[in-house]
């Protein structure tokens, strides 16, 4: 929703570009040591996270079909200490954590998403 306001204050531009660019103007970014510093609550650091977010999917995801034996939760926590971990605090640290160790079985994921029996073994 903080985006969609973002967006509609920008004068709602149709390319990622765009958006970034009319961020910048209006001055919200500052400038710092490496560029410019992000501030909370703008597109440029939704996409950040967006970006962050689906690398730590396709680790996932990697890491569940290349390592077949690996308990879920040891897969989830490589692609977090991987992708994540060095932006979150000790809190989300904990909660991460906490969450991974509390996810089903190999088998159990394939069969929720609905995987068979017969490619189960290719998995």
């Amino acid at each position: 929703e903080k985006v969609r306001q973002r967006w509609a204050k920008l004068g709602k531009p149709t390319t990622i570009r765009a958006v970034l660019e009319a961020e910048i103007a209006t001055g919200i970014h500052q400038p710092g040591k490496a560029g410019l510093t992000l501030r909370d609550a703008s597109v440029a650091v939704a996409i950040v996270w967006l970006r962050r977010s689906l690398a730590f999917r396709t680790s996932l995801l990697e890491g569940f079909g290349k390592n077949r034996t690996a308990a879920l939760s040891v897969i989830a926590t490589d692609a977090y200490k991987k992708e994540l971990e060095k932006h979150h605090n000790w809190m989300l640290k904990s909660t991460f954590k906490l969450a991974f160790n509390a996810a089903p079985s190999r088998s159990e994921v394939l069969h929720r998403l609905g995987v068979g029996l017969d490619l189960d073994e290719e998995f």
